[in-house]
């Protein structure tokens, strides 16, 4: 599932009209990187193949990466869309999407737009810029009860695979993470320490992995949850 939206829109398979595809889908799971794709398919693929959830990467060669694929998936389809992020770029912008939402709700759409601020003035990274520019078209459309954001506990997805696959020797995070002491990019730091980051190599780890974390059954009941919810029912 590493198709790009637009792509999907474009192209003709098995003799279904590009718009009926993206109908078939009940919601989309967009994830910050090509590396987190991997993870997350990995360990929850043939789940979230039954339930017809999509996962996009903000960032990579097939990404959601404009705001174009953010009203294809608005006006295209009735999917909810969860936004998986992990720990360190939640802090960092402070989001809170949940009062966001509460806010437009309650009629508020001003405040509603004052609460993504904050976010819009920590963003780093052209994934944080597109999550705002994602997230204010969907206050802007009405769309916000069809967007839910999953917080992942740890600050980085790889934290949830073996620490010894990517620093021989290291049998447990808690060390590299006290050496890198959120000092720049998390992964350029393990490259430093002699880790291989591929999507190849993570998709190996993966595969060796003999448990699936707690939180990443936590999230596949969430897109179970949106994927069933009243805004795909109709499909």
């Amino acid at each position: 599932m590493t198709t790009s939206i637009r792509k999907v829109m474009e192209d003709s398979q098995l003799g279904i009209e590009p718009s009926e595809m993206l109908q078939m889908v009940r919601a989309f799971l967009v994830v910050e990187g090509v590396h987190d794709q991997v993870v997350i398919e990995g360990l929850l693929g043939d789940e979230l193949d039954d339930a017809r959830v999509r996962v996009v990467p903000m960032g990579g060669t097939h990404a959601l990466n404009s705001v174009v694929d953010a009203q294809l998936m608005f006006d295209y389809t009735s999917a909810v869309v969860v936004i998986a992020l992990d720990r360190l770029r939640l802090q960092r912008v402070e989001l809170n999407w949940n009062e966001t939402r509460d806010l437009v709700r309650q009629g508020q759409v001003r405040g509603a737009y004052k609460s993504l601020k904050t976010f819009k003035e920590r963003s780093q990274s052209s994934e944080e810029e597109f999550l705002y520019e994602f997230l204010e078209l969907a206050i802007r459309k009405g769309k916000t009860d069809r967007v839910e954001v999953f917080g992942f506990a740890k600050p980085d997805i790889l934290q949830y695979l073996d620490a010894q696959e990517f620093v021989e020797g290291e049998e447990s995070w808690d060390a590299l993470v006290r050496d890198w002491n959120h000092r720049g990019n998390f992964k350029e730091y393990l490259i430093s320490r002699g880790a291989r980051i591929n999507s190849k190599s993570i998709a190996g780890m993966v595969e060796r992995m003999n448990r699936i974390p707690v939180e990443f059954i936590e999230l596949l009941h969430v897109c179970r949850g949106a994927a069933s919810g009243p805004y795909s029912s109709h499909v």
